[in-house]
């Protein structure tokens, strides 16, 4: 499975909901109820897609973040344990008040 990122996602999905859009203006304009669909198409699709790219680019950084929080832990969580399991046999010590 192809892995996309949100922004790629964002921009496809722009462009199917642009593609919707201009079919529903296209149906309006052949009911005679507009006289133009293809400008108020472009308009919609120059909101949209930036729109959807931009939260896409949200969720990337948002994944990036947790990933490498993830990644600090589990390399943290390593050292500690390799620590606390040298030969020595070192161990923490609580402290009950």
């Amino acid at each position: 499975m192809m892995n996309l990122s949100f922004v790629v996602i964002g921009i496809i999905s722009g462009l199917i909901l642009t593609f919707w859009i201009g079919a529903i203006w296209h149906k309006s304009y052949n009911n005679s109820m507009r006289n133009h669909w293809i400008p108020q198409t472009i308009i919609s699709g120059l909101i949209i897609i930036p729109l959807l790219a931009c939260i896409g680019k949200i969720d990337d950084t948002n994944s990036g973040i947790k990933k490498s929080i993830k990644n600090t832990i589990t390399t943290n969580y390593d050292n500690v344990l390799n620590y606390h399991n040298e030969k020595d046999n070192k161990s923490f010590v609580f402290q009950v008040m």
